[in-house]
């Protein structure tokens, strides 16, 4: 079998390839996009990691925030009647 037509053949359609991936890219850039920086973040993670919980995620985002009830008690002791008034 001449492999020649076949190395060819791998070349024109690379050299398609090529050339469509670049019209396309050329095209997604110029469609105006709203998705903010956080979503974008959000999925690159995703992608990258796998499914997680929802608090992983926020965590990896660095949205460390705890539910705050208003008892101001220090960590390792327990609670004592009524909260501070």
């Amino acid at each position: 079998m001449d492999r020649r037509g076949d190395q060819s053949g791998d070349g024109a359609i690379g050299a398609t390839a090529g050339a469509l991936y670049a019209l396309m890219s050329d095209f997604v850039r110029q469609i105006p996009r709203d998705i903010s920086m956080t979503a974008v973040s959000t999925l690159a993670m995703l992608r990258s990691h796998g499914p997680q919980r929802v608090t992983a995620l926020a965590g990896a985002q660095g949205a460390g925030a705890t539910v705050d009830d208003g008892d101001d008690h220090q960590p390792g002791e327990g609670r004592t009647g009524e909260p501070p008034a």
